[in-house]
């Protein structure tokens, strides 16, 4: 009995130090990381009693794992933050909003009632920025001329999108970015090249807040995995469906997805190296804090969420547990605090918003 829970130790261990090497191994390399990191609670878990057992069972073991732990408490910090609220420091600041509003929940209700619903809650919040994912804007005449009612609406006159789609009836799909701030540069990073679609999408404005304190700003959205109720419901049922909605249609569609991430992280850090400006970078990562975009991003930028605020905080409310996908990251110097999550799932995921003094 000892031989078998000390190798289950062992492999718990090992299943824990396999996800701390997210940080440096890319999904391109060797993916089984990536899905290992999926799993984190359920690991983090099962190595909190693995740990206690060897305290038990063989102090070498309990010291090797309580080793293992503090190597790796920055990356468990991102996943289960403990923060104290920041107090505002002086007396510039803005407010910057970001939300997967899911084509403003289109499909499901064409009437147009959700949508209401957003716009709604965006007027209360009364942001200084607003970043949006899965944006969708018809023209008219139309119950979803988004665009320009949001901009008449927020008061933000300056806007920048891009679209990933136009169908028949004038529609767009894309990502858009609205501030009432001047802009004076406006930009995208482009994903598209001879093996990548150009189907998700990074942009940024250079923002003036007030005179002489530009900032540049991206709106991202990385590479979605597109698991569906078929997906969902062939993982469940797995003879029941054909190949490609069962588990392991579902596990190529997140092999390809985390691979795309990658290539889509390395881009955008590149491109944030040469920013002449103090950076935010807000979105749907579609990623959760102990993955390799995530970390990479670490390590450049801060996360808002973990400076401000205690819990998981989990931005996703779609079927699957997940986490937190969606971040606001930022340069060392600006100051944040305020950090907000949306209380009320009028999408799949949950608008997050913070403060900054800049």
């Amino acid at each position: 009995m000892k031989r078998f829970l000390k190798i289950a130790i062992a492999g718990i261990y090992l299943l824990l130090f396999g996800i701390y090497l997210n940080n440096w191994v890319k999904p391109t390399q060797f993916y089984f990381l990536s899905f290992l990191g999926l799993g984190y609670v359920f690991v983090f878990l099962a190595f909190i009693v693995a740990l206690w057992i060897a305290y038990y069972l063989s102090k070498r073991m309990f010291f090797t794992g309580l080793i293992l732990l503090i190597a790796g408490i920055k990356m468990h910090l991102n996943f289960f933050s403990f923060a104290v609220p920041n107090d505002p420091e002086g007396d510039k600041s803005l407010k910057i909003l970001t939300y997967n509003v899911r084509l403003f929940d289109l499909y499901t209700n064409p009437d147009g009632s959700v949508k209401q619903q957003i716009f709604d809650y965006l007027k209360e919040q009364k942001a200084d920025i607003y970043c949006f994912q899965e944006f969708y804007q018809q023209d008219p005449p139309t119950k979803f001329v988004t665009r320009d009612s949001l901009v008449k609406m927020l008061d933000t006159p300056n806007v920048h999108e891009h679209y990933s789609f136009r169908y028949k009836a004038r529609q767009f799909f894309g990502v858009a970015m609205m501030t009432r701030f001047p802009v004076i540069a406006r930009g995208d990073v482009s994903f598209a090249d001879e093996e990548h679609d150009d189907h998700n999408y990074c942009i940024y404005m250079d923002i003036v807040p007030s005179e002489g304190d530009t900032l540049r700003v991206y709106n991202v959205h990385l590479q979605s995995v597109k698991l569906n109720n078929k997906d969902l419901a062939g993982i469940e049922n797995q003879t029941q469906l054909p190949p490609q909605n069962n588990w392991k249609g579902a596990f190529n569609k997140l092999h390809i997805a985390f691979e795309k991430r990658q290539f889509q992280t390395d881009k955008i850090l590149s491109h944030i190296m040469k920013s002449p400006y103090r950076v935010i970078i807000a979105g749907d990562f579609n990623d959760t804090p102990v993955s390799y975009s995530y970390l990479q991003f670490r390590k450049l930028l801060k996360d808002a969420f973990t400076s401000n605020r205690t819990g998981i905080g989990a931005s996703y409310a779609g079927r699957l547990p997940v986490g937190r996908i969606d971040y606001i990251l930022h340069s060392e110097e600006l100051h944040p605090y305020d950090f907000n999550i949306q209380q009320e799932a009028l999408s799949d995921h949950y608008a997050i918003s913070c403060r900054f003094n800049f």
